[in-house]
């Protein structure tokens, strides 16, 4: 190496054998001589260059300063844009970040990454409950099927309007809304199974989620088919009244003007007491048979008097007016074969009146529901009604 060798990286002369530069610190070259004498070469050739090249010193200095200032500003430009590139990158990823991510994935199964990543499910779009169900969120999915038949059955005035934000909702929600329940399920799988092996638990995750398509199936099936009997049984209901409405209403008839007549018997043979009301029942056969009861009251007692119709006309058969007395005679022990056999009869009108009575007042609370499954052959009238 020749006195006038110079150093590459800053170009200060060099002295025989001096390798590294002292200005810079830059390797000129191979070592020729041994370390002390290249150390003593070059203490006193700093020396030296001190003084001759002062101006020359200064000004290399100030270039290596400027160049290391710029290279500084370079470099936290550099490692700025890595670190704000490295932020918006997890930034993305943490939208959904989960510590336990590979058991988040074996969970949900199918459609990871979408699901995961994107804003809006088309599938919860279009399909609704039954998307949630195929994802094995049974609970949500049924409660929002009881909600939907709800709407069917007593708001359906509003059916489109709920169907159409249901829809909305669940197709911008569910993928947020899914994830939250799939972590809350893989800590919960992961606390019940403490120290199982990684591929135990793997096999429990993709066994506890994923997706179900014969038990969603099922629910929806059984939903669809629970409507359809609802409708049906309601529209054969609705036809069987209209069938039997034009009936109950010609035997209502019937009953009224058959127990007018009747009331105008009484009192053409002078009243036995102050009317109260009246029971009036078919019996249905080759020919249509009417048995009227009326309820009166005579001596601060109830008496019933009993009609039945023979060939299309309203006849008088009997009334309890005598109950009492043999009752008396019952309890004295003093009835001849014939009264007790009076009192039996007595005793079967008064029972007849009230068992019309009872079933009249029950096929009307079904028939006020809509309810009734046969026609109306019971009917009973109050006061109003027969004397008006």
């Amino acid at each position: 190496m020749g006195d006038k060798m110079k150093c590459v990286k800053c170009g200060k002369r060099l002295k025989e054998n001096e390798v590294f530069c002292t200005i810079c610190g830059y390797y000129n070259g191979e070592v020729e001589n041994n370390t002390e004498q290249v150390q003593g070469n070059l203490l006193d050739d700093d020396i030296n260059n001190v003084r001759q090249d002062d101006t020359n010193i200064h000004d290399i200095i100030n270039i290596s300063g400027v160049e290391k200032k710029e290279n500084t500003k370079k470099n936290t430009k550099i490692i700025k844009k890595k670190k704000e590139k490295k932020e918006d990158s997890s930034l993305d990823e943490n939208n959904f970040y989960y510590e336990n991510e590979v058991f988040l994935e074996a969970y949900i199964g199918e459609d990871y990454n979408q699901i995961k990543k994107w804003p809006f499910n088309i599938w919860a779009f279009l399909l609704n409950w039954m998307y949630l169900l195929y994802r094995k969120l049974y609970v949500t999915g049924i409660v929002g099927l009881l909600i939907t038949g709800l709407f069917i059955v007593f708001l359906r005035k509003y059916l489109i309007i709920f169907i159409i934000i249901i829809m909305i909702v669940l197709g911008f929600l569910f993928n947020y809304y899914y994830v939250f329940v799939a972590k809350k399920k893989v800590e919960k799988i992961l606390k019940r199974m403490e120290g199982t092996d990684n591929f135990t638990l793997m096999s429990i995750m993709k066994e506890e989620g994923g997706v179900d398509v014969p038990l969603a199936l099922s629910i929806y099936a059984a939903f669809l088919l629970i409507l359809f009997f609802y409708f049906v049984g309601f529209r054969l209901n609705s036809n069987h009244n209209t069938k039997y409405w034009k009936e109950n209403s010609e035997n209502k008839a019937n009953c009224v003007y058959l127990t007018k007549l009747a009331y105008m018997d009484i009192q053409s043979q002078g009243s036995i007491g102050e009317i109260q009301s009246s029971t009036c029942k078919i019996t249905k056969g080759t020919i249509e048979n009417y048995e009227v009861y009326i309820k009166a009251l005579y001596e601060e007692r109830n008496i019933y008097i009993y009609y039945v119709t023979e060939n299309g006309k309203i006849s008088y058969k009997d009334n309890t007016s005598e109950l009492l007395n043999l009752e008396l005679m019952q309890a004295n022990m003093v009835l001849t074969p014939e009264q007790s056999s009076r009192l039996a009869n007595l005793k079967s009108i008064e029972s007849n009146y009230q068992d019309i009575f009872i079933k009249s007042k029950r096929e009307d609370e079904l028939i006020a529901k809509k309810k009734n499954v046969q026609e109306k052959l019971n009917y009973s009238f109050e006061e109003e009604e027969i004397i008006r």
